[in-house]
């Protein structure tokens, strides 16, 4: 059944996150809201496949919102960081995301 299987992906997305946090990030119901959101389209549209998801976040993180986060993160004099641990830069990103999309503190 499909929520079977998006429960199946959601799970190996948090391990490939944990693994591999510069290339993956979860599939996270709030993180897709936020993304729609950040791009402009209804929030319960639907992302068809993981990897359209994680091309849609590639396309967020390289365009104005990531762009915000580096700026910011550059500013408040984290410079060494963010050269050190780029990563670090994409899950901040997926967090602002689940915040967009509702997620609780």
């Amino acid at each position: 059944c499909s929520s079977d299987l998006s429960r199946l992906v959601s799970v190996l997305s948090k391990v490939a996150a944990f693994a591999r946090p510069e290339r993956f990030v979860a599939w996270d119901r709030y993180a897709k809201k936020g993304l729609n959101s950040v791009l402009g389209r209804p929030p319960s549209a639907r992302f068809h496949t993981y990897a359209e998801y994680l091309a849609a976040f590639d396309c967020a993180w390289n365009g104005q919102p990531g762009q915000r986060i580096r700026d910011y993160l550059m500013r408040h004099g984290t410079q060494e960081a963010i050269e050190k641990e780029p990563r670090f830069q994409r899950r901040i990103l997926d967090v602002c995301l689940m915040r967009l999309g509702g997620r609780p503190l």
